[in-house]
């Protein structure tokens, strides 16, 4: 037998974790959102939907995740009525168990609020996670609505739900929303901002003196309806650009 005929063993490449990440960004599956909020009548995935399809590929790559809350920023806890506002740092790092010396730290805040102290850390907690590795992980997500997805419920209906869907999550268009309350607040070197809660939004929009000028904000008023200009940081937080009444 020829010596070119046999079949050379393959020498395993060994990956960066740069590498690693990249091929699992390339590799991972989509995210569909299936869960359904009845009341706000819109469609979401949740964290364990992210972890099913993350880990396998994590493992298969030998890189290893740990979360955990970063102390060197305080936890900021406020207080208005009934409702509590948290707001914390979170740490995310990522090992490569092959070189443990290998490894990257993130680190993203969690905000959040409820009327239940407990529930306002688990629900923000949650939250900040599933979507900072969405983000990370360059994760695609589909509707269930979406006609793409399942071309047998494109009903009148399911569009209605997607053009919903789509207002929320595209910022490039502006919202309209009813504003339910306005809270003052002051960050920790005294400058003061407002929160704006309204009916059809899940986080709050912040709004900030470097963006809107102060002496607009008396014209923000509980109860009325406007048209919303809006900025999403990577953390997630909506922050006010503009703004006009809706007629």
């Amino acid at each position: 037998m020829n010596k070119k005929d046999l079949k050379q063993p393959e020498t395993p490449i060994n990956l960066n974790i740069y590498q690693k990440l990249q091929k699992i960004q390339s590799e991972i599956k989509e995210l569909i959102r299936t869960e359904e909020n009845k009341f706000q009548k819109y469609f979401f995935f949740n964290e364990l939907q992210i972890l099913q399809l993350l880990k396998p590929l994590l493992k298969n790559n030998n890189l290893v995740i740990l979360l955990s809350d970063d102390t060197t920023q305080p936890f900021i806890h406020e207080k208005d009525g009934k409702e509590h506002f948290i707001k914390y740092l979170k740490r995310l790092e990522i090992i490569d168990t092959e070189i443990p010396e290998n490894r990257l730290l993130f680190n993203f805040w969690a905000c959040g609020s409820n009327v239940d102290l407990a529930k306002a850390k688990g629900s923000t907690e949650t939250y900040a996670i599933k979507y900072m590795l969405s983000k990370f992980f360059l994760i695609p997500v589909k509707d269930e609505a979406d006609p793409d997805y399942k071309d047998h419920k494109n009903t009148e209906e399911k569009d209605k739900v997607k053009e919903i869907l789509t207002a929320k999550r595209d910022l490039s268009v502006p919202i309209t929303s009813t504003i339910t309350n306005i809270i003052e607040k002051m960050d920790k070197n005294k400058n003061k901002y407002l929160l704006l809660l309204t009916d059809n939004l899940d986080n709050n929009i912040f709004v900030f003196d470097y963006r809107v000028e102060i002496n607009r904000w008396p014209e923000l008023i509980k109860g009325k309806t406007y048209i919303f200009h809006l900025e999403e940081s990577n953390n997630n937080l909506l922050t006010l650009l503009d703004f006009q009444e809706s007629n």
